[in-house]
């Protein structure tokens, strides 16, 4: 009926009051008389023994011990029953106290001192210590009835507190909606609070005459009427039929803090979510872009350039997607993406394409165009066998996402750029079944920033924190009922998607530039080629994308003595060609390497020390790797993954290999292991693996 979980009662939140912590104390000794189930009935013993001896000494009566025995069984009888201790611990205790004084009674009438009066002690205390353990229980347990009936009495309280609240809710919002709409007949049939205590939600049914759109216009006049804290509000969604609305209303503002992007980076698909902060009620905000391009708008200060890289981030894991820039504000969003590829710390730009000035820009989408119409006939088959209108996609043919930052200064007729702008228009409108995608940006949806017939065709929007209602109009209408007070922080935006039932305020993951380094590393491993009938449309202006980069980075004072070449584009089979080997083809892969041997012994002579310090050889034979007929999805059973890795190793010869060429040559036959799964397979095979610090190979017994 809501967000998740479960009916709850709802509970007003108390402001809780801070509480100093007392300086740590060392806790006094405990001098009382306690005693366990086995030592209590020896001490008792042996404080009864003393007094009896001292009372035969001094003549006291012989009936005196009874009546002490007496009197101290009614006391202990009425204590235990004053803390509901069970009639059979009673019992116990009583009975004790009985045995107790009727043996002091016997010691006093003869002799404490008697041999047969202490053995008798003896064996009196032998019994209550072996019953003592069993008693024990029962000393600490309270009546069972009593337990069950407070419980059930708390528990009906509860209930009733809550079914009491639920109902003030209900009249509280059916009073509320008549007097903003003017019309009779809400009806409230359900209340739930959200698993985050942030809020809750209503399941209304709608009067005659009442739509949920009606209600989406009013949503903000319902949070003034509800008297909500800043930063909170009511969205309005669609329920179960047209005759129900969902009214999610939040009264904690749980956007209110950014949260940092997942440490996690596991690899992910683009036919599936792409995470980019937080909902409301602590729901993850996500967006899928395989179908629809998106648009982000935002004004400088307000998020949107994190936002961008946030999404960058998902398609820079997924391993079935390429990432290309049009980037002409000085590259600015590209850069920390590619800061650890022009070092050379890595061999792989996690960015595939940057266009850094408009006519690279225009090349860029001209190539892409041509892709996405070359596309249609070089796969016609393999849609066929998967009976689909639209290209499957895979590591062996990815999708291509363009991402525009400041969309503006690209697309804008006015400034120069119409060709780019036709370019664009014409690419969204061809490329869905494709898999070539768009994303968007800019400071304003105006149509003189970005064009009207492109906004048209955006099936994602977000706004980062607009600054007044015309700007939330602009992108989504003004039919939407979201108001600048949903969306009040930097980094905090307005999201509507295909899928949404409205728009919904979300607060983005705060990314950080060292963050963006880690993710280019760690998924270095796991980025796919453009597939080769795409690579071979896209001519020499593909292949040569990063020697005019280098060109235009240079001419901006940049140093790329340090960049190292880009591996070779691979040249795959097509997947039709190769569909059903999955990793049941590695084994005419190894026949085809096998004809690359000599090329690979050549490069290892002429290697100066070690292969396994040589880059040139890893790169070259991840580049031959690359190249073979691997790059088709296979199983990824654990077992067959190990057994792949040692033949891979294998293949690569007595110097062994790096750890993240291992880990690419795995990710080309569809197998993706986590870097932990990676070393527990080289720790589970290590009786025919030998390891170096980042370097493997196969024991030369092997």
């Amino acid at each position: 009926m809501g967000r998740g979980g479960e009916p709850v009662t709802i509970t007003p939140t108390a402001t809780a009051k801070p509480v100093t912590a007392p300086a740590p104390v060392k806790p006094p000794r405990d001098w009382s008389w306690r005693h366990g189930p086995i030592i209590g009935p020896v001490n008792a013993g042996l404080g009864l023994c003393a007094v009896s001896m001292v009372g035969d000494l001094t003549g006291v009566l012989g009936w005196s011990g009874a009546v002490a025995g007496a009197a101290a069984a009614g006391g202990v009888t009425f204590r235990a029953h004053r803390q509901d201790i069970s009639p059979l611990g009673l019992g116990y205790r009583a009975a004790c106290w009985m045995t107790a004084g009727g043996w002091m009674s016997w010691a006093l009438a003869t002799s404490a001192w008697s041999p047969d009066v202490l053995a008798g002690l003896a064996a009196g205390v032998l019994a209550a210590g072996l019953a003592a353990p069993e008693m024990a229980e029962h000393e600490t347990r309270v009546n069972d009835g009593r337990r069950k009936e407070a419980d059930a009495l708390a528990q009906a309280q509860a209930r009733d507190a809550a079914d009491k609240r639920r109902i003030a809710i209900a009249l509280e919002w059916e009073a509320r909606l008549a007097k903003a709409t003017g019309f009779k007949g809400f009806q409230v049939v359900g209340v739930q609070d959200w698993p985050d205590a942030g809020g809750y939600t209503i399941e209304t049914r709608l009067p005659g005459g009442v739509t949920k759109r009606m209600l989406a216009g009013m949503s903000e006049a319902l949070a003034t009427d509800a008297d909500l804290p800043l930063g909170c509000g009511v969205e309005v969604g669609g329920g179960k039929s047209r005759g129900f609305v969902l009214l999610r209303v939040s009264t904690v503002d749980t956007t209110a803090e950014a949260q940092p992007y997942p440490t996690d980076i596991t690899p992910l698909t683009l036919t599936g979510p792409l995470p980019i902060g937080m909902h409301r009620a602590s729901v993850p905000a996500t967006v899928t872009i395989l179908e629809d391009p998106l648009m982000i708008v935002g004004r400088r200060g307000s998020g949107k350039t994190v936002a961008l890289q946030t999404l960058n981030a998902g398609i820079a894991r997924c391993v079935d997607a390429l990432v290309w820039h049009i980037d002409l504000n000085g590259a600015g969003m590209s850069s920390p993406w590619l800061d650890d590829f022009l070092a050379g710390r890595i061999d792989r730009p996690p960015i595939d394409w940057v266009a850094a000035t408009p006519d690279e820009a225009l090349l860029m989408v001209t190539v892409a165009v041509n892709i996405a119409k070359g596309r249609k006939v070089a796969y016609k088959a393999l849609m066929r066998s998967v009976n689909d209108d639209k290209i499957p996609i895979s590591a062996a043919v990815p999708a291509i996402v363009i991402v525009l930052d400041e969309g503006a200064e690209a697309v804008a007729a006015s400034r120069g750029y119409a060709s780019l702008a036709a370019a664009l228009e014409e690419l969204i409108s061809i490329a869905r079944a494709t898999r070539l995608q768009i994303v968007l940006s800019g400071l304003r949806a105006t149509s003189e920033t970005i064009p009207t017939t492109l906004k048209r065709q955006v099936g994602i929007k977000i706004q980062m924190r607009p600054e007044d209602v015309e700007e939330v109009a602009q992108l989504f209408g003004w039919a939407g009922g979201i108001t600048v007070e949903d969306a009040p922080y930097p980094g905090s935006g307005l999201l509507k998607t295909p899928e949404s039932r409205g728009i919904a305020p979300y607060r983005g993951f705060d990314l950080r530039p060292a963050d963006i380094r880690r993710i280019a590393a760690e998924t270095a491993a796991w980025r796919p080629y453009l597939d080769k009938p795409s690579a071979d449309i896209g001519g020499t202006a593909y292949a040569n994308r990063w020697a005019r980069y280098r060109t235009w980075y240079t001419d901006q004072g940049g140093d790329v003595t340090t960049m190292p070449t880009t591996p070779a584009q691979p040249e795959p089979t097509r997947p039709e060609q190769s569909a059903g080997q999955g990793i049941a083809g590695l084994g005419g892969a190894k026949e085809n390497l096998d004809n690359n041997l000599a090329k690979l012994r050549a490069l290892r002579e002429q290697a100066e020390g070690p292969v396994s310090a040589s880059p040139d050889f890893d790169a070259e034979f991840a580049s031959i790797i690359a190249g073979e007929t691997w790059d088709v999805p296979g199983s990824t059973e654990e077992a067959d993954g190990r057994e792949r890795m040692v033949e891979i190793l294998g293949v690569a010869g007595p110097d062994g290999l790096h750890r993240d060429t291992l880990a690419a040559a795995l990710a080309k036959i569809g197998v993706t292991p986590s870097r932990s799964t990676l070393y527990r397979w080289l720790d589970a095979s290590a009786q025919k693996i030998e390891g170096k610090p980042g370097w493997f190979r196969i024991l030369p017994s092997h």
